[in-house]
């Protein structure tokens, strides 16, 4: 039945969110007064699943129900380099839906936040969750991590690329939010419900058929009841084998997982999750292995009684074919007469209960396991590898820097003693230019010993000859603070145009391209493309072969751009355009294609008020953009100041990629 659960939302239980920016540009926006920040909003879209519903019921028994609530608010998790608001926004939705964006679909926008007022940037969205005014939970953005995740085109996480001076919408689709599928959507929602998560770990040994201990692999399944027919909470994790590099001993951390607090109307000892620890093979460790599963249930007080303390939490040892019929042990330490580690010991004299006490590889009459925790000096060095075990390292002198206390150094040497010759160069300490290193080495030949050049500073900017960047001058210095001193800065020239980056307003030309004082490419004054290739056809901004007036935009969602076909209408439209003045006065055309389409060529000209031509730009076989990357970007830096109004026209070639 949980099957049919899923199939079902995946098929009729689809909502759309528009993220302001729609994966492309679908908006020409507000002009921003500072040109290197964008404008985030949302609306929201409930598709009309109503029919399909009454056509689905026959089908099952138990259907989802979804609220008939209205959207009140969002909560909106973002992250990103730029981003420093609130870990998470909460935005309220306007009362009443409208068409916004004429698509015969009323959506829900919300309201104005000044926390989605972002630097230009990569963002990510992580969640995405719509609430009633009651604060109930009423759909949801699925995510990857999430079974759900797979119903919808998109999952969460999301990256958003955002354009300076533009609004975003970035579509982001939802399922109905239904308690019985609580964590399949990605998120543990039970922690928003209980106010309380409840941390319970693992920890798992095999034994061979000799008997022999190793640390496990294996993965956990656990479900939200008493058996594999309730709420999955979790799938398939394990814990990530290891060996250490010192000691070669293979190991994993114990593995942890956030399970829900004591449901209402049960009693502390009554189970309600049930779990199955299935054993891994490990190459490297124990071999290849017969499938071995322990499973058991948990109530609260099995999940309580592996905290220490008020915070500490213990782990549920699971030990795969140590016992006689292949299963788990079960082993009681708190009983005398049970040996739990097979070593032998009966636990009364154990002096590691759970692991082998026999094994003494150093001789030295104590236990492994007991050395590796006797710590006679406290200095955080068990007293097995210390060379000194009776003073801390930390309390002594370290003259040869060797991170061993001079006290317990077997190689000490005095380097304040002039006489010897502590570094073993055969230069006595008293005239080494360089006491506890060779100085008679000199890998470049420039008659200074290398220890010597490492300390040597021509220009004085503290930084040695051997490291600095520019020797002679000073590499402290960054007035552009971007990281870089600005003497490599102005040597940096990274499209090979003889410009450096310092000053190029183009520092990633194409090589063997024109450029002009700025390092930009000069682009002929060649305003035709010609008949669109094979395959392709021309698209128009707004429709139009001619100029289209572009005036000050004005209100909080302006009326967008589209390519159309000439002739053609709004249903007809294959992608969105951006036209905007920049902070310097300059026009900035942006435009984005829907997916199944790629420009191939285009022509953008501008004209200012007076309808005199100023510039054009041609642009043949255009490569398919990167990333979030816009189809065609074009900022007329070349041009004079403009002013609204002014005049565009736009003619793409472009082809279906189908």
């Amino acid at each position: 039945m949980m099957k049919i659960y899923k199939k079902i939302l995946a098929s009729i239980l689809l909502l759309s969110l528009l993220f302001t920016s729609c994966s492309k540009e679908e908006d020409n926006g507000d002009i921003n007064n500072d040109s290197e920040m964008a404008n985030l909003s949302f609306s929201t879209i409930l598709l009309d699943f109503n029919t399909t519903r009454s056509q689905q019921k026959d089908h099952v028994a138990d259907f989802p129900i979804c609220s008939e609530a209205d959207p009140a608010y969002v909560t909106v998790i973002l992250t990103g380099e730029n981003y420093e608001g609130p870990e998470s926004l909460n935005i309220p939705l306007t009362d009443s839906p409208g068409d916004y964006d004429n698509d015969g679909e009323a959506e829900y926008f919300t309201l104005e936040d000044d926390n989605l007022e972002l630097p230009a940037g990569l963002y990510t969205l992580e969640e995405f969750t719509v609430y009633d005014e009651n604060d109930n939970l009423i759909w949801v953005a699925p995510t990857t991590d999430g079974s759900l995740g797979s119903y919808v085109d998109s999952p969460l996480p999301k990256d958003i690329n955002l354009v300076a001076g533009t609004k975003k919408y970035v579509d982001v689709e939802m399922l109905c939010y239904d308690k019985r599928m609580v964590n399949e959507y990605g998120y543990l929602f039970f922690e928003l419900e209980n106010n309380l998560a409840l941390d319970f770990c693992f920890f798992a040994n095999y034994c061979d058929e000799n008997g022999r201990h190793f640390t496990a692999d294996y993965s956990v399944d656990i479900w939200y009841g008493v058996d594999d027919s309730g709420i999955p909470l979790y799938t398939n994790v394990g814990p990530t084998p290891a060996q250490h590099e010192e000691s070669g001993e293979y190991n994993t951390d114990p593995l942890c997982f956030a399970l829900p607090e004591l449901p209402e109307g049960l009693d502390e000892n009554d189970p309600y999750v049930y779990f199955e620890a299935t054993l891994s093979d490990w190459d490297d460790n124990y071999g290849d292995v017969d499938p071995l599963m322990i499973s058991g249930t948990l109530s609260y007080s099995d999940i309580i009684a592996n905290f220490i303390g008020d915070e500490a939490v213990d782990y549920r040892h699971l030990r795969f074919g140590c016992g006689d019929d292949g299963g788990e042990v079960g082993c009681d330490l708190d009983d005398p007469d049970d040996d739990c580690d097979n070593d032998g010991v009966p636990n009364r004299e154990d002096q590691c209960p759970g692991e082998d006490d026999t094994i003494d590889v150093d001789e030295d009459g104590i236990p492994d396991c007991i050395d590796d925790l006797i710590d006679s000096d406290k200095d955080g060095v068990a007293d097995s590898g210390d060379n000194c075990p009776s003073i801390p390292n930390s309390d002594q002198n370290d003259s040869d820097s060797d991170g061993i206390g001079d006290a317990c150094d077997d190689d000490f040497c005095d380097i304040n003693n002039a006489n010897l010759d502590c570094d073993n160069d055969g230069v006595p300490n008293g005239v080494d230019q360089c006491p506890g290193e060779n100085d008679t080495i000199d890998v470049d030949n420039d008659g200074t010993p290398d220890c010597i050049d490492e300390l040597i500073d021509s220009d004085g900017d503290g930084v040695p000859d051997s490291e600095d960047q520019c020797p002679g001058e000073n590499d402290t210095i960054d007035v552009d603070n971007d990281g870089t001193p600005d003497c490599i800065d102005n040597l940096i020239d990274s499209d090979g145009d003889g410009i450096a980056d310092s000053i190029d307003d183009c520092p990633n030309t194409p090589a063997n391209t024109t450029v002009d004082e700025d390092g930009c490419e000069i682009v002929p004054e060649v305003c035709e493309i010609g008949i669109a290739d094979q395959g392709c056809s021309k698209y128009f901004l707004s429709e139009t072969d001619g100029f289209v007036e572009i005036s000050q935009p004005d209100g909080a969602i302006p009326d967008p751009y589209f390519l159309i076909p000439e002739g053609g209408g709004f249903d007809d439209r294959i992608g969105s355009i951006t036209i905007q003045l920049s902070d310097d006065l300059k026009p900035v055309v942006t435009i984005n294609l829907n997916e199944g389409y790629l420009a191939d060529d285009y022509v953008i000209e501008v004209r200012d008020e007076s309808g005199s031509e100023i510039s054009c730009v041609a642009q043949i076989g255009v490569d398919p953009p990167s990333g979030n990357n816009p189809d065609i970007f074009e900022n007329f830096t070349t041009t004079a100041n403009f002013d609204y109004p002014f005049q565009v026209s736009i003619e793409v070639n472009a082809c279906t990629t189908d």
